[in-house]
């Protein structure tokens, strides 16, 4: 839903599920003047689907979660409207909206006009549909509650009327089908047969907001010398002109100043991502902790610098162009996030990554007497913490140990660092990215949270990323020399999980890709295997293509050269 306030125009787009014994879904797009009137609107909404004409309908929302259950946008009780619809009360805000009609014509015999006197009001304006079991004009909003009564009234349940539970949010046409009618009509439709759930509505998640937000006709350009990433980044992100919601060109300076490739499909645009995102959590002493579990780290000079808010843009702009995410930060860190520092999930122990702390507040919790206890929290670094975070609280006993382990972690991790937080997550919020987070928290958190050992890359995931793309003939020379190749391939892959194999799988799609795993948003286009004639392997990261050699009669000579043009590439495939 987009709404254009400045041209007094609404943009709406909805999509119908229509049960009349089969599943119909259809795309509509349309625009309507803003304050036109809910008659109107029915109007619009039934030139366009004819067999809803005096069935009335219900609208519905996407909700969060992955399976994409559909929330009821409740009606006004004169019915909706594009001005309703467009205002924060509907709650739709950027959601799909779907239709859902109340009844459909049958043919049934009326009930009195005394039992529906209560849904017969005389309020001005309101849009009425005729109820098609008792004849009476009932006001729009209404409608549902009238229908059902009719119907139970008249004990006709059957499959002419569509009840508020006719809609099985299990049922996988219905699954597939609100999957399909969030992808906009492009060249990068997402792949359902092949993606599990959550990752498929992500991927949908991200292209449709993307289409939202990302304007083509405008180019940002970020100069790049390779290895200083999230410097060039510091500068772009910075530039008075620059603005976020342009498609991006990189330009590395080692490459003669050329850029490569468009935003969505550039190799050098996710390079410049991967490399900045690693340098901006592991170098820019921006965050802290263990490599899985990254924290926001106060870094005063950074703060003035307004870090923060470039290591939120970076992120945000990162998963909207296709590039990776950074799966390496705390769960108490991604809560914030999405909840803000008011969040009611409390930092604990783990969260504490000043080694000292963290001892002193393990020595509290383990304290036996409360004479040890006190003892501990009147010498350093707890007597000072505890000032600091305005503890005034009386100890008296050991249940008090809760209590200070508590407002020392939400000091140290929180209170502290309160503006740096709120700097980090006003650049989150580039793009609507974070608001974006919010609606789908649970679809996002594997996304910055490294939560199982699915996240790891595995040989069968690479080998399943690239689709061999023969074009030579079925037993011709050059077409058993690329079978060589592809099963040479295949070994090449498994023995990359090997110790002391000096190329990683991480290494190979790197190499091919620019990307060390599968963005969120998925790979555009899907990697593909062809053939170079040479001895070293090439790569099209731009396209996601690897070019395998065909020259080598041995598994031997084959690695040899995999292993030197993977590990000796200048930038974007070239060995």
């Amino acid at each position: 839903m987009h709404d254009v306030l400045q041209l007094g125009l609404i943009w709406l787009r909805i999509w119908l599920y229509f049960t009349v014994g089969f599943h119909l879904l259809k795309s509509l797009k349309f625009v309507t003047e803003k304050n036109c009137d809910a008659n109107s609107f029915i109007e619009l909404i039934e030139q366009s689907y004819p067999k809803l004409a005096g069935a009335g309908f219900e609208l519905l929302r996407t909700g969060g979660g992955a399976n994409h259950d559909l929330q009821l946008i409740p009606p006004p009780a004169t019915g909706y409207t594009p001005n309703y619809l467009g205002s924060e009360h509907s709650c739709l805000n950027a959601a799909m909206c779907y239709i859902r009609p109340i009844q459909n014509n049958l043919d049934t015999s009326p009930i009195s006009a005394d039992a529906c006197d209560a849904d017969n009001s005389n309020a001005t304006g309101a849009a009425r549909i005729t109820c098609t079991h008792c004849g009476i004009a009932v006001i729009m909003g209404n409608l549902r509650e009238h229908s059902d009564a009719c119907v139970e009234y008249l004990g006709i349940w059957g499959e002419g009327h569509v009840s508020d539970e006719s809609f099985d949010l299990d049922d996988d046409d219905l699954q597939t089908a609100l999957q399909l009618s969030a992808i906009d009509e492009s060249d990068h439709l997402v792949s359902l047969q092949n993606s599990p759930n959550d990752e498929r509505s992500l991927n949908i998640i991200l292209l449709e907001h993307k289409g939202r937000v990302i304007n083509d006709d405008i180019t940002c350009y970020v100069n790049v010398v390779r290895g200083r990433e999230w410097e060039a980044g510091v500068r772009a992100l910075s530039r008075k002109r620059f603005d976020p919601a342009a498609k991006l060109s990189v330009r590395y300076s080692d490459d003669e100043g050329q850029s490569e490739g468009a935003v969505d499909v550039g190799g050098p645009t996710r390079e410049f991502f991967r490399e900045a995102l690693r340098q901006c959590l592991d170098e820019s002493s921006l965050f802290t902790g263990p490599a899985s579990e990254r924290s926001l780290e106060l870094n005063s000079s950074a703060e003035e610098k307004g870090h923060y808010k470039l290591a939120g843009m970076l992120m945000a702009l990162s998963l909207l162009h296709g590039g990776p995410s950074p799966q390496c930060l705390s769960l108490f860190t991604y809560n914030v996030m999405c909840n803000g520092t008011s969040t009611s999930l409390k930092p604990s122990v783990s969260d504490v990554t000043d080694l000292e702390i963290r001892s002193a507040l393990e020595r509290i919790i383990n304290a036996e007497s409360i004479e040890m206890f006190t003892g501990l929290i009147a010498t350093p670094p707890v007597d000072v913490l505890l000032g600091l975070a305005g503890y005034t609280k009386p100890i008296r006993t050991l249940t008090d140990k809760a209590d200070i382990v508590d407002a020392i972690c939400s000091f140290y991790c929180v209170g502290r660092m309160g503006a740096a937080w709120n700097d980090f997550l006003d650049g989150l919020e580039t793009c609507g990215l974070r608001t974006l987070m919010r609606r789908h928290e649970a679809l996002f958190k594997p996304v910055f949270v490294m939560e199982m050992e699915e996240d790891r890359i595995t040989p069968q995931k690479v080998l399943a990323f690239f689709k061999v793309a023969y074009v030579s003939e079925r037993g011709s020379n050059t077409r058993q020399l690329q079978q060589s190749a592809v099963t040479f391939w295949r070994d090449f892959v498994e023995d990359c999980e090997d110790f002391d194999n000096p190329v990683k799988l991480q290494d190979v799609l790197v190499f091919a890709t620019a990307l060390a795993r599968e963005p969120p948003m998925g790979f555009i286009p899907d990697p593909s295997i062809e053939f170079v004639d040479g001895i070293f392997p090439r790569a099209s990261t731009c396209a996601n293509v690897l070019y395998l050699p065909t020259v080598h009669d041995s598994y031997g000579k084959f690695c040899q050269y995999m292993r030197e043009g993977i590990l000796g590439a200048h930038g974007f495939g070239q060995a």
